[in-house]
C-alpha cells in the first residue's frame, strides 16, 4: 500500500485513520484536504498478498472499504483483512472487466469483460449487500480491457476504448448517467485497449494515460471534460505502458498511476506527472484504489 498520510500504522486494530461513515463526510473531507494538504512522507507498506490478476478493483467511499471482483468472487478489504462477500446475485466470472464507484448512487459499478470466451456489455451495480444487473438496450458493444472511471462533478461513469470480437480495437467514448448509456460523438485518444483512466477532482477532468493501439504501446496523456478530449503536454511523461491502473486521490487532489513499465507510483496534479517512491515489484494487470484518506492500495498483478 502506498500511504501518503502522516506515518500512520496501517493494518492494526488501533489504526488512527478515521472511518468515513457518511457521504457528506466524504465530500467534506475531500474539500478540507484540498485546502490544507501539505508536504507529507510517502511510505510503502506490505499488507496482504493473494493470487489476483485480470480482476477489477475500486474504493467504496460510502462504506469505507475496497471492493474487488476476481474470479467470479466479490472481495472486500476493510483495512484489516480481505473477505469474500457472498451475495444472492453475482456477475458471472470474467476478466478484462472494470469497476468504478458512483458517489451519487453509492454503488460499485461493474462493466464488460470476457465471460466464457464472449465479450460482454452487461452493467452491474453492487450496494454492499447484493449485485443488480442494470443492463439496458443501446449499450456499448461487448468489450474488455477498456478504461472506466466516475466523473464526480458531472455524475457520469465514463468508458473509453477496449477490445472486442475479431481483435477489434475501440476508440469510442461512452457515458452512463445512472439510467442509460450515451455515446459521445467526439474524436479522442484513438483506438486502444489497456489504458488507465481516473477522475481528477481539482481540474474536473477525466484523465487517460497510455494503453496499446494496433502499432505500439502509448505514453500520451489525455483529458476529458465532458465535451472534448484534449491531449496534454506535461514537462515530465511516464514511460509508455499498457495494463496499468489509475485511481482518483481526492484527499490530495491527485490522480495516481501504477504498473506495467516500472514500480513507481506516478502522480498527476492536473498539469504534470511526478514519480513517487518505488514500491512492489514491476508488474502488469495489477489494480490500485485510493480511499477517502488518500491511502492508495495495490492488489495483485503479473510479474
Amino acid at each position: 500500500m502506498y500511504d501518503p498520510s502522516r506515518r500512520i500504522t496501517i493494518g492494526s486494530p488501533s489504526r488512527s485513520i478515521p472511518r468515513v461513515a457518511r457521504c457528506a463526510r466524504v465530500l467534506a473531507a475531500i474539500l478540507v484536504c484540498l485546502a490544507e494538504v501539505k508536504s507529507q512522507d510517502l511510505v510503502w507498506r506490505a499488507e496482504q498478498f493473494g493470487p489476483h490478476r485480470m480482476f477489477a478493483l475500486c474504493a467504496d467511499l460510502w462504506r469505507d472499504r475496497l471492493v474487488a471482483h476476481s474470479n467470479g468472487r466479490t472481495l472486500e478489504w476493510d483495512g484489516l483483512t480481505i473477505v469474500h462477500h457472498h451475495s444472492q446475485h453475482e456477475p458471472p466470472s470474467r476478466y478484462g472487466h472494470a469497476l468504478a464507484y458512483d458517489t451519487d448512487r453509492r454503488t460499485v459499478m461493474l462493466f464488460g469483460g470476457r465471460t466464457s470466451g464472449a465479450y460482454s456489455n452487461d452493467l452491474w451495480e453492487y450496494d454492499g449487500d447484493d449485485w443488480t444487473n442494470r443492463s439496458v438496450a443501446n449499450a456499448p458493444a461487448g468489450r474488455s480491457q477498456m478504461a472506466m472511471s466516475y466523473d464526480l462533478l458531472r455524475h457520469r461513469c465514463v468508458v473509453y476504448g477496449g477490445n472486442g470480437e475479431g481483435n477489434l480495437l475501440f476508440g469510442d467514448t461512452w457515458e452512463w448517467n445512472g439510467a442509460r448509456w450515451i455515446q459521445m460523438s467526439v474524436s479522442g485518444p484513438g483506438s486502444r485497449s489497456d489504458a488507465g483512466m481516473a477522475f481528477h477532482l481539482a481540474s474536473g477532468e477525466t484523465v487517460l494515460f497510455g494503453g496499446a493501439d494496433s502499432m505500439r504501446v502509448c505514453n500520451d496523456t489525455w483529458a476529458w471534460n465532458g465535451i472534448a478530449w484534449t491531449q496534454r503536454s506535461p514537462a515530465t511523461t511516464p514511460p509508455a505502458r499498457a495494463g496499468h491502473s489509475m485511481s482518483a486521490d481526492f484527499a490530495h487532489a491527485k490522480v495516481m498511476m501504477f504498473g506495467s513499465s516500472d514500480n513507481a507510483m506516478w502522480e498527476w496534479d492536473g498539469v504534470n506527472w511526478a514519480s513517487g517512491n518505488s514500491g512492489p515489484s514491476t508488474r502488469a494487470q495489477s489494480r490500485i484504489a485510493t480511499d477517502a484518506n488518500g491511502c492508495t492500495y495495490v492488489l495483485g498483478g503479473q510479474e
